[in-house]
């Protein structure tokens, strides 16, 4: 650690800090990102400390490889879009009453893969395929927010925090063509790994992805798995859907390709490359902001309030 603690910065001038060495500087911003000291991060990233911007794996918002002043600000404008939108409600009393509403627990993660679920399926323009409606809902005037990191992805919960979804009424019905095509374009588009039945429901005239948790898009897609769908399909539609399943495992050429796929074209990357150029960036960034790890039992905790919002 350098001669210069990170605690008596504080008694240090911006020029003073300006006047360390690079080593110096950065073993200093290191342990305050070690502590989660947001305030002192903040001023070190003003004089000119902050990290360069790494891409964040969607649905997550923030990454491992963000300063912790970052995470807290990031998490921060989020919060502020769902009050401004109506969909970060204060009191359970408050819900919409236009919707039937279910629980679903602290995890507001969820809100995230919903709603990039939902952007994934504006860009492709898919018709019969949705996502229902989720809010949540804040008990108390604070609130702390809770993240861990799970293969370069955030998981976000808050017990202050409830999440509601809108609940779907289901019919017992097959899939049609046009719902098998858009089902299997929006999986792989937006990389949704966790193919099991009970992840959909089926309206009278749409598919709604209901699962949208963190862990919905860990990894990378197996097509073998969509073969459980195949007891919502038609029997005159099983030969059509399984080679829609063999087009899809033709374009993932390997373990080391990368493709998206969006009904026209097909754009193709050397994963290899791919992966290890981010892996050298997340690495380099990683311990630049001090190699904080998180996990379930030790999360990342971010405390916010009411009226910040």
């Amino acid at each position: 650690m350098s001669s210069i603690s990170y605690i008596e910065l504080s008694r240090l001038t911006n020029d003073q800090f300006l006047s360390l060495n690079d080593e110096e500087k950065t073993e200093i911003y290191q342990q305050a990102n070690m502590d989660g000291n947001i305030q002192l991060v903040a001023r070190l990233n003003f004089l000119g400390m902050k990290p360069a911007e790494v891409p964040v794996r969607q649905p997550s918002i923030i990454s491992e490889c963000m300063d912790v002043a970052t995470q807290s600000s990031t998490i921060l404008e989020y919060l502020k879009t769902l009050y401004k939108d109506g969909r970060l409600i204060v009191g359970t009393g408050n819900l919409p009453e236009d919707c039937n509403w279910m629980n679903k627990g602290p995890k507001f993660e969820r809100l995230l893969g919903r709603d990039y679920l939902a952007q994934m399926i504006t860009q492709l323009g898919l018709q019969r395929v949705r996502v229902p409606r989720k809010v949540v809902v804040a008990h108390n005037p604070t609130i702390s927010v809770e993240c861990w990191n799970d293969q370069y992805m955030f998981h976000m919960e808050s017990n202050e925090m409830t999440v509601f979804a809108e609940r779907v009424s289901s019919v017992s019905r097959k899939l049609t063509r046009e719902e098998i095509d858009d089902l299997i374009r929006l999986i792989a588009a937006a990389n949704f790994t966790d193919l099991w039945p009970a992840n959909i429901a089926l309206s009278e005239d749409h598919v709604y992805v209901i699962d949208t948790e963190t862990k919905s898009f860990k990894g990378n897609v197996c097509w073998d798995k969509i073969h459980r769908f195949k007891g919502l399909v038609k029997s005159e539609d099983i030969r059509y859907f399984e080679d829609r399943i063999i087009e899809m495992e033709k374009l993932d050429t390997g373990k080391w390709y990368y493709q998206f796929w969006d009904g026209t074209k097909t754009c193709k990357m050397d994963r290899r490359a791919k992966y290890e150029n981010e892996i050298d960036i997340t690495e380099q960034q990683y311990m630049y902001v001090g190699g904080r790890s998180s996990g379930p039992y030790s999360p990342l905790v971010f405390k916010y309030s009411i009226d910040e919002l």
